[in-house]
């Protein structure tokens, strides 16, 4: 496989040797390229950029120009976020978008790179290394955001391959989610009146019950709950489901004490839990720093919000409900993210590992009766 450069000399040009490169001639380029004979015209003149144009032919092992430019990283990344928005994500997906650009933005500055397509698979690695701060989950999710990111920008035809693919998968041990326990629910809702008995002049924490209870009884994450709105808890006790990330519609029923808790909470807005005025990461973040506040007085650790949604799955799945519609209920996009965090709890699948387990059992084979010529010959008796 080869390929040759000459130049078809004009009428006008006083040279006619195919080799001779400092005249304006149009170059043409000859020889095989996957088994398939070429001879064309490349519209150019300039030896130099026919001679790269003819090694990206070569390294891509087809024919045509490669409309790849030099993209500005941060043009790039401005592009990302533009059409993130455009496509309607939820802000704290975008915040995390910002987040990791940031990080990889601060890196190439550091380094010098400033377009796209300097950032290599082997830079790339490097910018890996200094990830030492986060932990082995956070540091996948990173890494795949990156092959996401580069992705996109091949697809707009601005590096010719994605560097970030290149990466061997980062090695982390999953810990089994761990759900409340009932007697840490009830240390939990215990601690919940105290709170508010506590906090007299501060009107939302005065319901912070009905706000554990619904994170507990719907599994939906701590900023679905803070932008509930009163018609999506009907008077017959369901709670209609629409999660913010996924937007994933299901109705989901809850027990009495959190339908009445829920009903004691007074009419004031649109949102039982928020002014609607702040931002939603503002009001989220109020009901965290509430909530550890909670934890620490009903003496919990490791407390956070996401162990309630962890609660409602696990006891959904140990009460024998299919994974698949566990997974709906959580409003994952796939059944798979369900499966990583919390396959360890599925029911029938550990009765079928019980029951193989003891069905093995019966099918080992007895021990062998020891044999006669073994047996030592019995000594003189007295």
């Amino acid at each position: 496989m080869a390929l040759h450069l000459y130049r078809r000399h004009r009428t006008s040009c006083p040279h006619r040797a195919q080799t001779y490169r400092r005249c304006s001639c149009p170059i043409y380029v000859k020889g095989t390229l996957n088994k398939s004979s070429i001879r064309l015209s490349l519209d150019q003149t300039d030896w130099d950029a026919a001679t790269t144009l003819i090694g990206q032919w070569t390294k891509s092992g087809r024919v045509g120009q490669l409309q790849t430019t030099a993209k500005p990283l941060t043009e790039a990344m401005a592009a990302f976020q533009h059409d993130a928005e455009a496509r309607a994500l939820a802000a704290s997906t975008r915040l995390s978008y910002a987040m990791r650009l940031r990080a990889l933005q601060a890196w190439a500055d550091r380094e010098g790179y400033v377009t796209v397509a300097d950032v290599t698979l082997e830079r790339l690695t490097q910018f890996r290394t200094t990830w030492t701060t986060l932990a082995p989950l956070t540091r996948t999710v990173w890494q795949q955001f990156y092959v996401s990111f580069f992705k996109w920008c091949m697809a707009r035809q601005w590096i010719d391959q994605n560097p970030a693919a290149g990466l061997r998968a980062i090695k982390r041990l999953v810990n089994p989610t761990l759900p409340f326990t009932p007697a840490e629910m009830t240390a939990i809702l215990t601690a919940c009146d105290r709170y508010a008995a506590a906090h007299p002049r501060q009107a939302y924490l005065q319901h912070i019950r009905a706000f554990v209870l619904l994170l507990r009884w719907t599994g939906l994450r701590i900023s679905d709950v803070v932008r509930l709105t009163w018609p999506r808890v009907r008077p017959d006790g369901t709670v209609f489901l629409y999660t913010q990330k996924t937007g994933t519609p299901v109705v989901v029923p809850i027990p009495a004490d959190a339908l009445a808790a829920w009903a004691a909470v007074p009419r004031r807005g649109a949102y039982p839990f928020w002014t609607g005025v702040a931002r939603l990461e503002c009001a989220t973040a109020y009901w965290q720093w509430a909530l550890r506040e909670v934890f620490a007085t009903a003496g919990i650790e490791g407390g956070h919000a996401h162990r309630f949604r962890d609660t409602f799955a696990v006891e959904c799945l140990l009460a024998g409900v299919d994974l698949t519609d566990v997974s709906i209920l959580l409003g994952h996009s796939s059944t798979k993210i369900t499966e990583r965090h919390y396959l360890p709890w599925v029911r029938a699948r550990q009765s079928r590992l019980e029951a193989a387990v003891r069905a093995s059992w019966g099918a080992a084979p007895a021990p062998a009766a020891p044999s006669t010529a073994d047996t030592p010959a019995a000594g003189p008796t007295r």
